[in-house]
């Protein structure tokens, strides 16, 4: 859920990357507080033999 249309949200990054400011992202997302939590259950690939991490 994306808490208003005015938020983008980085979804699985490798690497940091730096802002507009020079400022890292991860060290800023850091220091943001938790605007929501939530679980997700993704299911596994019997196929694969792929498992739950």
């Amino acid at each position: 859920m994306i808490p208003d249309q005015k938020y983008h949200l980085p979804v699985r990054l490798r690497t940091t990357r730096k802002l507009i400011n020079r400022e890292n992202l991860y060290k800023s997302v850091e220091a943001e507080p938790i605007a929501i939590s939530d679980t997700i259950t993704l299911p596994t690939d019997s196929r694969k033999h792929q498992y739950k991490r």
